[in-house]
């Protein structure tokens, strides 16, 4: 597995033959189309593609919009990257709890996350359920 770092973050990384595939990709991660994410990766589509703009991966995506059998077809994959976090530090796990309230899913999410994590010698954490992250670090003022 390629380190995060070298994860497909833009469209402009995307070969020709990838970029003409964002179309497909992007129904099938919305529709949670099993059928349809089986056969786009099986054509070379990256599994960890981040969209520029949600930043989130189609895991993240299927993960918190209640697309299981999506989210079954990806678990089946050896190339994906369950560290990856959406732009507020949430884990696929935190998003399946949250926003699809599937907690069998989290649970097989969780487990994945954990064993990657022993892998590749990261210390996993989550975040507390209902925690809302700060969009901007607060700013202090030094008075004299």
């Amino acid at each position: 597995m390629p380190p995060r770092n070298l994860a497909i973050e833009a469209e402009v990384n995307l070969s020709p033959e990838l970029h003409e595939m964002l179309p497909e990709y992007y129904r099938a991660v919305h529709t949670g189309s099993a059928e349809k994410l089986q056969a786009i990766f099986g054509k070379g589509f990256p599994v960890n593609y981040i969209n520029p703009i949600t930043q989130l991966t189609a895991l993240l995506s299927l993960a918190g919009s209640h697309g299981r059998k999506g989210v079954k077809v990806l678990m089946e994959r050896e190339d994906v990257d369950y560290l990856i976090r959406d732009c507020e530090g949430r884990l696929a796990s935190e998003m399946a709890i949250m926003y699809s309230d599937d907690v069998d899913m989290a649970i097989m999410l969780m487990e994945k996350e954990d064993a990657q994590g022993e892998r590749e010698g990261i210390k996993v954490t989550r975040r507390p359920p209902g925690f809302k992250a700060a969009r901007h670090a607060p700013v202090f003022k030094i008075t004299p």
